[in-house]
C-alpha cells in the first residue's frame, strides 16, 4: 500500500449525526463554507448507487469551482440529511436556486447521496460508472514526468 492509498470513511447511515461532529470552515474566495471532522478531513457528497451520479451529472465530470458547491458546500450537506433544515425551503429547486445561486440542476442521484470525508491536502476527483460515483485520489506513482 503507497503512502497515497487513504481509507474513505462512508457516514451514510450516521446521517446527520455525522455532521454534529464537524465545523464549519469558510472556502476561501467563495462565499460558502466546508464542513471539516475531527480528523481535518472535508465533508463530500457523492451519490454511489447505480443510476445518476449527482454531482457528475451537474457537468462535475468538467470541474469547476462553482459546481464545488454541490459536494463541498455545508448548506448542500445539510439539506441532504437534515429534514428540519430541508423544511425551511419550499422546493430543492428554490433551495439550489436561492440559497446555493445554481440553477438548472438535474436532481437524479441526490435522494442517495452519502457523506465521505476526503483527506484535506490530497488532490481527488469524483469518477463515476454508469451512474454510480467514486472518489479517486492523486497517485504520483500512477502518473510520468516529462
Amino acid at each position: 500500500m503507497s503512502e497515497y492509498t487513504i481509507p474513505v470513511y462512508t457516514y451514510a447511515s450516521m446521517g446527520e449525526k455525522a455532521l454534529s461532529y464537524c465545523k464549519e470552515v469558510p472556502v476561501e474566495n467563495m462565499g460558502y463554507n466546508k464542513l471539516v471532522n475531527e480528523r481535518d478531513e472535508v465533508a463530500i457528497l457523492i451519490s454511489p448507487g447505480f443510476g445518476s451520479g449527482w454531482y457528475t451529472s451537474n457537468g462535475g465530470r468538467y470541474p469547476n469551482k462553482e459546481m464545488e458547491k454541490l459536494i463541498k458546500d455545508s448548506r448542500v450537506i445539510r439539506y441532504a440529511f437534515d429534514e428540519s433544515y430541508r423544511a425551511n425551503f419550499e422546493s430543492i429547486d428554490s433551495f439550489f436556486e436561492n440559497e446555493i445561486g445554481l440553477s438548472d440542476l438535474y436532481f437524479g442521484g441526490f435522494d442517495n447521496v452519502v457523506v465521505e470525508f476526503v483527506p484535506k491536502h490530497i488532490a481527488f476527483r469524483i469518477t463515476e460508472y454508469d451512474g454510480a460515483e467514486g472518489i479517486e485520489y492523486f497517485n504520483p506513482d500512477l502518473f510520468m514526468m516529462p
